[in-house]
This record gives structure tokens, C-alpha cells and sequence, in this order.
């Protein structure tokens, strides 16, 4: 979290370190593909244009939260992660992406609501399989959330989002993966000392009609300097 021009604002900077092990059919023969290594770099500014002014932590301390918030963000995912154009299934995806996003938030007392709207934009991958290039049609997507805080620290989140579009094009046929889904979950945060916390989120596919009809679980640390 930083100020940027009076504003409150975040800066995040992901490099994730990928592992797995897949089993399929591809052209109706059985395939195995076991993965490790470098994912691509993630990248994203965000930034309050109205209420949540930029404040010290004893001001932010005293500080009730403004009743509405209106904010935007701008993430880059850049091409740095393992990619072999000999085969299919890669770690990174050897293009850039980049999604500006707007948001709404409202706060109510221990009540917060939340409404996302944004839209993922795509370069071309122009090393695909066997010299192909591969484009991907832009996704939009929509989020939204509803989060009850018990004390400082310790809340609890349900959410639901929505993405349609992103169509591949593959040496100038489009493929047969236009999306239309739907994900929904939960978070919960639980304070362990004054400055740091842990959360655990679980999300499934509410509404898939590609790729996205798995279950999902995380857990993470927390710390505030």
C-alpha cells in the first residue's frame, strides 16, 4: 500500500513459481505433461480517485472508512515465464496482457459491497506450436463481493464473479473455446498478532462452459509494515 498523488493506492509485483502434473486427451491419444518452473510476471497499480485519501497509520487508525469508494487499476502480465513453442502446455504463454479495471465499494457500518468491471486485452503469441500465431479475443469479466467484518483483522468474504469472450485464433481459425463462466467463493481472514494475519480462500465453478469447472483452495500470510 503507498500514497500516490494524495491518494491511497497499491502496488503488486508477482513472480510465481508454477508445479504440476496433467493427464488428458489430446487428439484422442492419452497425454502427460509434468511442469516446473518460472510462471509469468505479474504486474498491478491500483488506485482510490474517490474517497480513501492517503493517510499515516496513526490517521488511518482514527479513521472511519468513507462511505463510498471509487477506484481503478491497470495489471500487466509480461511474457518471462518457461515457454517451449514444441509444446502445448506451457508455463508461460509468451505474450502480454493487460487489464484495466474500475471499481464501486460501499461501506455500511461492519458491511462492505464490492463491484468489479474489467476487461483482459491480449497480444499475439507469434512462436505458437509449429510456427503458428495464436490470438486471443478480449475477456471481460465482472466481480462481485460482500464482506462482514468482526473485528479489526477478522472478517469473512463471499464472492461471485463472471468473465465472457476471450476466443482463440490459431494460424486463422478460430477454435471452438468462446468462455461464459461463472466462479463463486468464500475468504476468511483471522488476525494472529497486531500487524500480521492469515487467510484462507475456496472457490468453485458455478457456471462453466470452458475451463474454469474446478475447485480451487488457497491459504496465505499476511504481514503490515
Amino acid at each position: 500500500s503507498v500514497g500516490l498523488a494524495g491518494r491511497s493506492a497499491t502496488l503488486l509485483v508477482a513472480l510465481p513459481i508454477v508445479g504440476g502434473h496433467l493427464e488428458g486427451l489430446y487428439l484422442g491419444e492419452r497425454a502427460v505433461a509434468d511442469r516446473l518452473g518460472l510462471s509469468d510476471m505479474r504486474i498491478r497499480v491500483g488506485v482510490n480517485l474517490y474517497g480513501a485519501p492517503a493517510l499515516r497509520l496513526p490517521e488511518f487508525a482514527k479513521t472511519p472508512p468513507s462511505r463510498i469508494n471509487v477506484g481503478a487499476s491497470v495489471t500487466i502480465v509480461a511474457p518471462v515465464g518457461q515457454y517451449d513453442p514444441q509444446r502445448i502446455v506451457n508455463l508461460g504463454n509468451n505474450r502480454w496482457a493487460f487489464k484495466p479495471e474500475a471499481a464501486i465499494i460501499r461501506n455500511a457500518g461492519s458491511w462492505m459491497f464490492e463491484i468489479y468491471g474489467g476487461v483482459w486485452l491480449f497480444t499475439d503469441n507469434t512462436d505458437y506450436v509449429n510456427g503458428q500465431v495464436r490470438s486471443q479475443k478480449p475477456l471481460a469479466s465482472a466481480q462481485f463481493s460482500l464482506r462482514r467484518t468482526f473485528r479489526p483483522g477478522l472478517w469473512a468474504s463471499a464472492n461471485i464473479n463472471y468473465y465472457t469472450g476471450g476466443r482463440t485464433n490459431v494460424g486463422g481459425l478460430f477454435k471452438q473455446d468462446f468462455q461464459a463462466n461463472s466462479r463463486a467463493g468464500a475468504t476468511l481472514s483471522v488476525p494472529l498478532w497486531r500487524r500480521n494475519s492469515v487467510r484462507f480462500a475456496v472457490s468453485q465453478g458455478a457456471y462453466t462452459t470452458i475451463g474454469a469447472d474446478f475447485l480451487g483452495l488457497s491459504a496465505s500470510f499476511q504481514q503490515v509494515f
